[in-house]
């Protein structure tokens, strides 16, 4: 669950920074080709994924679970997992003899719901910035009260529902919409993070990943308060890691750069969409 803190940044940061430019260049957000990208990306590589494991769950399971993941992946399909995990009241930390084997496919929902209205605000910024003559610095300022404005509402929901019901923030969209927001914030905040004296960012980088790696062992299936307000540690390293990039690498950060790391992030889409599913179903073999 860590993992997905850190993504959910990082993707705030990468397609609100692409939003951004595609605005700056063309004067506008063309949803055309934001959502075509998106599923050209993301569509094929996930259905082969849902199609394999629903075989594979016809093969492994009774015929009751195998019925069962064929709904959760139609879910998967549509981008609303989330909801459906939340509405059945399942708890992520428990990893029981049912699990579903596209469990994790909520954190992909929740992004693409995500990126189903921030294009349109984008948009509506562009508009109002165009109207008004401004420069790209008062498009980049206002897209960030926005985004700011999101992160506070989010953050202070997630708050209240982890305190009242923690399984059902743990997939809440608006209980999650922070993390991806706190990227979408430095992807507005890229001119001043490129002045970030060279000598500070890898103290940056290295304190980033300090705190994502205590995260992995502070958050745990009893810790309360995740993943508000938990989730912060996670969040904000993974925003000091990429802060600490912008505008130029860190010196002192092999960690990050060397052929194994790189690898790694070149095929951690893939890594993700099919790591559950071979746990669960190999688990049940």
């Amino acid at each position: 669950f860590v993992g997905v803190d850190v993504f959910f940044v990082i993707s705030g940061f990468l397609i609100t920074g692409n939003l951004l430019r595609s605005a700056e260049a063309n004067g506008t957000v063309s949803f055309r080709t934001f959502y075509w990208n998106r599923i050209r990306r993301i569509v094929p590589a996930a259905t082969v994924v849902l199609v394999l494991t629903w075989l594979a769950a016809v093969w492994a399971f009774q015929p009751f679970r195998a019925h069962q993941v064929g709904v959760d992946a139609v879910f998967a399909f549509i981008f609303l997992s989330n909801w459906r995990f939340a509405f059945q009241g399942t708890d992520y930390f428990v990893a029981g003899a049912t699990v579903s084997p596209i469990q994790h496919y909520w954190s992909l929902s929740i992004e693409e719901q995500f990126y189903f209205v921030w294009p349109a605000l984008i948009f509506l910024i562009s508009v109002f910035v165009l109207r008004k003559a401004w420069t790209h610095s008062h498009r980049m300022r206002i897209a960030g009260y926005v985004m700011a404005g999101i992160v506070a509402a989010s953050l202070a929901w997630a708050l209240y529902e982890t305190a009242h019901s923690a399984t059902w923030a743990y997939f809440n969209t608006f209980a999650r919409v922070w993390e991806l927001g706190g990227g979408a914030l430095l992807a507005c905040a890229v001119g001043a993070l490129a002045r970030i004296p060279a000598a500070v960012r890898p103290w940056l980088s290295w304190a980033g990943l300090t705190l994502i790696a205590a995260s992995l062992v502070l958050i745990s299936e009893s810790s309360a308060g995740f993943p508000a307000p938990w989730a912060l540690l996670p969040v904000c390293g993974a925003a000091l890691v990429i802060a600490a990039g912008v505008g130029g690498e860190p010196r002192y950060q092999h960690f990050l750069r060397n052929p194994v790391a790189t690898y790694i992030g070149d095929i951690s889409y893939s890594l993700y969409l099919v790591h559950w599913p071979i746990i669960v179903i190999l688990a049940a073999v």
